[in-house]
């Protein structure tokens, strides 16, 4: 499994956001999940480097690191709350691209077949200059390096669930 560094974002030092998951017609608990983000900092240029370091010592290296870091959380209406082991912001045409690496919850069953030792939580979101936009989560997801040192999706290992009404948590 191959994962990906986290670069500073310099566009924002703190941010908190709710969003709202839609659920599925029929489905027991209502009609919709909200969640709430509170992203403490984003990770920082010396975090960075160190996950390149331990990039260097394999991939089972870059999680324990990544699991060392504390950004902030990730509250899910009925699933508990995830810890955010790191996020990045950056510039859109549109305003920003968040993406967010978290913790599993306790509450995903894995899918059958589906080895999630070295999975992550992903949220991903794109907001506008007002902080208001939509997004997803990815209850599990292995994650890679790219050519830049920031993280991206390597495969979805649940599938995602779309984040409507995403808007500043003042």
């Amino acid at each position: 499994m191959a994962f990906a560094l986290l670069a500073a974002s310099p566009l924002a030092a703190a941010d908190r956001f709710r969003a709202i998951q839609p659920r599925v017609a029929g489905a027991p608990g209502g009609d919709m999940i909200r969640i709430s983000v509170s992203i403490n900092d984003y990770t920082s240029a010396d975090e960075a480097r160190l996950l390149q370091q331990a990039a260097g010592r394999g991939g089972s290296a870059v999680l324990d690191a990544l699991r060392r870091m504390n950004h902030g959380s990730v509250s899910v209406a009925g699933a508990g709350r995830t810890v955010i082991y790191a996020a990045h912001a950056s510039a859109s045409s549109t305003g920003r691209h968040i993406l967010i690496v978290c913790s599993l919850s306790q509450a995903i069953e894995a899918p059958a077949g589906v080895d999630m030792t070295d999975a992550v939580q992903i949220i991903e979101l794109q907001v506008d200059g007002n902080g208001r936009g939509d997004g997803r989560l990815i209850d599990a997801a292995a994650v890679r390096l790219d050519g830049q040192g920031f993280v991206e999706i390597d495969r979805q290992l649940t599938v995602p669930k779309l984040l409507v009404e995403v808007r500043p948590d003042k």
